[in-house]
């Protein structure tokens, strides 16, 4: 857990951890900066799929105490907050490019197809309109052998009688469990 006087925290400053030798803090070691935030609920079931962590940042611990530490965030996408919670970096592949064109308009595929396939769950900032490049979360991950690298066709659902329209595509950045985070890559409209 991250400890200091000063708030919204970025690379460079100087931050002291709640933990030491005896936590089995080494210098060098490096870890992700996790902010829990609120519940998730899918949007299909309703039912609770899980609680979303905001990654903001990543801290070095150039040395240690034996009950705390000192550690140097050397990354941050967003401020890192007191009481942040850590946990070991690990670091992840990511996708280089993709290699095949985006599935065309006018090769529908039957809606289904698509009874059980991944959906989206849950947006960063919680946004309605999404397009190219914004970050999204998927309820399937490596229990379902989702991989970084993967690239999924996103699909509207259209009138009754008529193939879902295909409208975008995301790229999966990296996998969790039961979940992925994936980037929009392709948009032809706001999803």
């Amino acid at each position: 857990r991250v400890v200091t006087a000063r708030y919204n925290l970025t690379v460079g400053d100087i931050v002291y951890l709640d933990g030491g030798r005896q936590g089995g803090l080494e210098p060098g070691q490096i870890f992700s900066v996790v902010n829990p935030q609120q519940e998730v609920f899918h949007p299909t079931t309703r039912a609770l799929f899980g609680r979303y962590y905001h990654y903001t940042g990543r801290v070095r611990v150039p040395s240690d105490q034996e009950d705390t530490a000192i550690a140097e965030i050397v990354q941050a996408c967003d401020p890192v907050l007191v009481g942040a919670l850590l946990q070991p970096f690990e670091p992840e592949p990511v996708p280089l490019g993709r290699t095949t064109a985006m599935r065309p308009i006018n090769y529908p595929t039957p809606a289904e197809q698509l009874q059980d396939k991944p959906v989206i769950l849950f947006s960063e900032n919680e946004l309605v309109s999404l397009f190219e490049d914004h970050v999204v979360f998927i309820d399937r991950g490596a229990d379902d052998d989702v991989t970084p690298g993967d690239i999924y066709t996103i699909y509207r659902l259209n009138r009754p009688g008529l193939p879902p329209l295909p409208i975008g595509e995301i790229a999966i950045l990296s996998v969790h469990k039961r979940s992925a985070t994936a980037r929009i890559i392709e948009a032809l409209a706001d999803l």
